[in-house]
């Protein structure tokens, strides 16, 4: 049972990392209405989420640029 005791210490000291796009990336990517950065950046973060909070910033923008 030590090795589970390691696992839920290390649980409850990670933390979800920042967010690496924001609105401003997304202008930069030619992308103007707020409306529509407000829904990529919520298309982004679930992206995001299903990779584990791994993805990148480029990753993540070259998503945008295929869709």
């Amino acid at each position: 049972y030590q090795g589970e005791q390691c696992l839920q210490k290390e649980m409850q000291q990670w933390s979800i990392p920042p967010f690496p796009v924001s609105g401003h990336d997304i202008r930069k990517v030619g992308i103007s209405s707020g409306k529509e950065i407000g829904a990529l950046l919520q298309q982004l973060r679930e992206r995001w989420k299903k990779s584990g909070y791994q993805m990148e910033k480029d990753e993540l923008l070259s998503y945008i640029k295929k869709t």
